[in-house]
């Protein structure tokens, strides 16, 4: 009850008139509900009180027309009541009605009408508030790993793709840093997984309270921390590091007098002329801990470190690696004739020319954009686009006169048109230079909700190259027409459309980005 009375005490009501009997009869009315409540009239609308009111309460009598207008946008968020003379004058004042907005009547003032009003107004900025809290939540769980409060790996990929740019954009330095606790699996069969969980926990402490505030924290795998240090250069990263690593190696386990300490191996990269991008910079650091792990005790290495140690060692390493590069290039030469190849043999056929060709260059080039606007590899945008070239090449199996009815498909027909993605599997075979848009030409009919088809997936068990061909190929047609619509639905209609499938047919987060992609 206390906390009540208090909260009504809190609440402000702005009154703009110049009727000082209505604003006593607003806070006669409203006290009987809301002891404590003030009521505060002004009359300079350029002028309000200094404090933010609860509730505006606007006098239709004295401030209309465009000075109206003016008032509720200044207003922004805040709840208004709208005040007009009688019921014949509410339909004037319709068109402002919103979540917001309510209209009562001169004669509600002393009456319900003005406690219903303000009741609503203040429950409905109530449970706003409350979304607004719960919304940010949420957003911190999807980032957010639950036991470290580091950001989870998927986040920092995406943090470490715009840090890059940035560094790219502005010629300033950065590092990163990924560094393993060697000995956990250790740790937890020795003394269990709550103490592995534990020791986990307390080495994200130790890291928070070690770096600088512009430094980006993650959980990159079980046993393993990523950092990203922007304004950093090795030797920073590296003085970093080694603090880092002398916290955590005092954590005390101090259990059954066994002398276990965890062990860290670290791995560091730089921006420099030869690591430019993402998948460089992660590949060089992982490089770098993967060298590391192979010391025995603790170990700090850098891309510098590795080819410092390979001078020592007696193999060709220079004639391994363009070896290497050269049968990369040959194997990507291979993988192109053989993706050229197979599109030719596929579009001979008519079928493919009149009804599917456009389509699917359509449906490739709309996933390709959205997977790059995602901060996906350029590796991974190509195979996406392949994918969307190839997505519907097992309707060839289908009878066009199918593919084309312009009336409801029969049960049977439907079952048959579902079964497309397995022939265009089939059609294709389990082909190594097809590894990664198989999946995707597999599984784009797969909902997020897992009512989709052939294997009813859900979630991010559905590849996400899949997820994003489901979303183009939707797009298109519902843009383009079709056997059964010939007039196709407006951009605008579309989006609306995909947005009512967010979370059901598709993946909430890839519909926030498609939007943000039409709409520019």
């Amino acid at each position: 009850m206390k906390d009540e009375i208090s909260a009504a005490r809190d609440i402000r009501i702005h009154f703009l008139t110049k009727r000082d009997e209505l604003t006593e009869k607003a806070l006669k009315t409203l006290t009987h509900v809301y002891p404590g409540i003030t009521v505060k009239n002004y009359e300079d609308y350029k002028n309000p009180p200094a404090k933010d009111p609860s509730v505006e309460m606007i006098d239709t009598e004295f401030i209309c027309g465009s000075s109206l207008d003016l008032v509720i946008d200044q207003l922004g968020v805040t709840p208004v009541i709208l005040m007009v003379k009688d019921f014949a004058s509410v339909r004037s004042y319709s068109k402002y009605l919103s979540s917001r907005v309510s209209l009562i009547t001169e004669d509600d003032v002393d009456g319900m009408g003005l406690i219903q009003a303000t009741h609503h107004l203040l429950e409905r900025q109530r449970l706003h508030k409350q979304l607004r809290k719960t919304s940010k939540h949420l957003k911190e769980l999807s980032i957010k790993d639950e036991l470290t409060g580091f950001f989870n790996n998927r986040h920092f990929h995406e943090l470490l793709t715009s840090e890059i740019k940035k560094s790219n954009r502005y010629k300033r330095p950065l590092a990163i840093v990924i560094t393993s606790i060697k000995n956990f699996s250790t740790i937890n069969k020795l003394f269990g997984h709550n103490e592995g969980d534990r020791v986990m926990a307390k080495s994200s402490d130790l890291i928070r309270s070690t770096i600088r505030d512009v430094d980006i924290c993650a959980r990159y795998g079980d046993n393993e921390f990523a950092l990203i240090l922007p304004e950093s250069n090795e030797e920073g990263a590296r003085i970093v590091t080694k603090r880092i690593n002398d916290a955590i190696a005092d954590i005390d386990l101090g259990t059954c007098g066994r002398d276990v300490r965890p062990i860290l191996s670290c791995g560091i990269a730089t921006l420099s002329a030869s690591v430019k991008n993402k998948d460089d910079l992660l590949g060089t650091a992982l490089g770098a801990l993967l060298e590391a792990k192979r010391i025995g005790e603790t170990a700090i290495l850098s891309a510098d470190d590795i080819e410092a140690r390979r001078r020592t060692v007696r193999e060709n390493r220079q004639l391994i690696e363009q070896l290497s590069e050269r049968i990369s290039r040959i194997t990507k030469e291979a993988q192109r004739n053989y993706f050229q190849s197979l599109v030719g043999a596929i579009g001979e056929i008519p079928l493919l020319k009149k009804l599917l060709m456009h389509h699917s260059e359509r449906v490739a080039f709309f996933a390709k954009r959205l997977a790059e606007s995602r901060g996906m590899d350029e590796s991974t945008c190509k195979a996406i686009y392949r994918a969307g070239l190839l997505h519907d090449a097992g309707k060839l199996a289908i009878d066009p006169d199918i593919l084309t009815k312009p009336d409801k498909l029969s049960f049977a027909e439907q079952e048959l048109v579902q079964r497309h993605p397995v022939f265009a599997i089939q059609i294709m075979g389990s082909n190594s230079f097809l590894s990664e848009e198989l999946p995707a030409i597999l599984h784009h009919h797969e909902r997020y909700d897992g009512n989709g088809y052939p294997e009813r997936l859900s979630g991010e068990s559905i590849p996400i190259s899949a997820r994003i061909l489901g979303i183009a190929e939707a797009w298109d047609v519902m843009t383009t027409p079709q056997p059964y619509r010939q007039e196709p639905l407006s951009m605008d209609a579309a989006m609306a459309e995909i947005e009512k499938g967010s979370a059901g047919q598709f993946d909430p987060e890839l519909v926030d980005c498609f939007k943000d992609l039409v709409t520019g």
